[in-house]
């Protein structure tokens, strides 16, 4: 992950127990979240996803599905 504006999504993300969900799992909510086809939250994921590409989501799913000292 090498773009700052997913970084800065991903280190807020991690916080909201995001971290080391299936990143199968996380593609397609956070798919569904952008399209609207999966409501929750107060409209605030479809908010933080506007404007990514699904090469971002792609990126943020396997960056969040890995991320080190935060196993469950």
């Amino acid at each position: 992950l090498n773009d700052p504006r997913l970084i800065a999504k991903a280190e807020k993300w991690i916080g909201w127990t995001l971290a080391n969900q299936r990143e199968d799992y996380l593609l397609k909510a956070m798919r569904d979240y952008r399209s609207g086809t999966r409501l929750g939250y107060g409209g605030a994921m479809a908010e933080e996803l506007v404007g990514l590409t699904d090469a971002d989501l792609q990126a943020l799913a396997h960056f969040l599905a890995h991320v080190p000292g935060t196993a469950r």
